[in-house]
């Protein structure tokens, strides 16, 4: 299983570097140094970087050895017997403290190169701290320093009661009650709690942080994204009598989108969850999150419900959060044809780069926030 994750599942070293560049290197990374690790590259020059300690005894007199030291090559030619600078943690530009001069010498005798990419382990001199270097040509004089790596930790729990929970998973009754179809068996309002149960008997609940809502999202929320007139028409369609709504069919008045009497403020309720655990992942109080709610959104446009879904409670959401937390901005909102466009948003995990696209009559305009 672990040999089929490394190679399946883990990204090849040139894929890595070239969306990691800004977590590796803290000089310029469009200078040759940047650009030979973002590509990878065996022809640029050397760049190295020393994570970790190999721990080992003399044989001679059982004591450790602190100079083997495990290293990854990200550009260049490594070579045994190869002169090389080294720039101790302390360095700074233009300086010439903290710098080494030393030969390349491998543990394992018979290597005599190393592709780059690859991890090595290496005999340092002694002279030069040996975690946290960076290692490279004795001409690079004009290399900066690799930046230190970000370690994972693992909490010492002796039961899932001891983690520190930041994954988070909100849901409510409510989500199940307050929608009901009528005659419907595509949209089973059951299924919130089957997701928990599935959870639960995989064990993964008990590792969550579990959430109920503790606000609907207001009517001001939801107009950042749904038109005035629709909001209103929901309302006003939930705030008839179930026999009525039954007998005029009212609650199919958007195609496959049905209402009850509740599913206004359900509706509401569920923006509010998306809102609520976006909020807290934005904060850092979470690392992610998982709202199991109903009625769905996804499908739901500016000025009409369809595929079941009430209220977009993702572009509610993202809304909310990029107007209380990001900063205050302003959504045109255009008018072609007397059809309102929805705003869809989306924000791309490498880049950090957080792009509106409003699909107007076909086409798709882009600009950044």
């Amino acid at each position: 299983m672990l040999a089929d994750m490394i190679i399946c599942q883990l990204p090849s070293p040139p894929m890595a570097q070239r969306y990691r560049i800004e977590a590796l290197y803290a000089g310029n990374i469009s200078d040759s140094y940047g650009q030979g690790i973002t590509k990878c590259d065996p022809n640029a020059p050397l760049m190295v970087y020393t994570s970790r300690i190999v721990q080992e005894k003399d044989k001679r007199t059982d004591a450790s050895k602190d100079k083997t030291v495990l290293a990854r090559v990200l550009s260049g030619s490594m070579r045994a017997g190869r002169k090389i600078r080294v720039l101790d943690q302390d360095f700074f530009m233009g300086e010439n403290e903290c710098v080494y001069t030393d030969i390349v010498q491998f543990r394992d005798g018979k290597k005599r190169d190393v592709r780059t990419g690859d991890l090595v382990v290496l005999e340092s001199s002694g002279q030069w701290k040996p975690v946290g270097a960076t290692i490279t040509g004795v001409e690079d004089i004009g290399a900066s320093l690799l930046k230190p790596p970000r370690y994972l930790k693992f909490p010492n729990a002796q039961s899932t009661k001891d983690i520190d929970k930041k994954v988070g998973i909100i849901w409510d009754e409510r989500f199940i009650s307050g929608h009901i179809p009528y005659n419907n068996k595509n949209e089973i309002p059951d299924r919130t709690n089957k997701i928990m149960e599935s959870l639960r008997v995989q064990g993964l609940l008990p590792r969550c942080k579990t959430m109920r809502p503790t606000n609907s999202a207001t009517l001001d929320d939801v107009a950042l994204v749904h038109t005035p007139e629709y909001i209103n028409s929901v309302k006003d369609i939930c705030a008839i009598t179930d026999t009525e709504m039954r007998n005029d069919e009212a609650g199919a008045k958007f195609g496959d989108l049905y209402l009850s009497k509740k599913s206004f403020k359900t509706a509401l309720l569920a923006a509010g969850a998306a809102i609520e655990v976006v909020e807290k992942v934005i904060k850092k109080e979470l690392d992610s999150a998982f709202a199991i709610v109903r009625p769905p959104g996804h499908h739901a446009e500016a000025n009409k419900g369809m595929g079941f879904c009430v209220f977009n409670n993702v572009a509610v959401a993202a809304s909310v959060v990029l107007g209380r937390l990001i900063g205050t901005y302003i959504m045109e909102m255009e008018r072609r044809r007397r059809s309102w466009v929805t705003p869809m948003c989306w924000c791309l995990t490498y880049t950090g780069i957080l792009l509106l696209e409003l699909e107007i009559v076909g086409k798709s305009y882009v600009r950044r926030i």
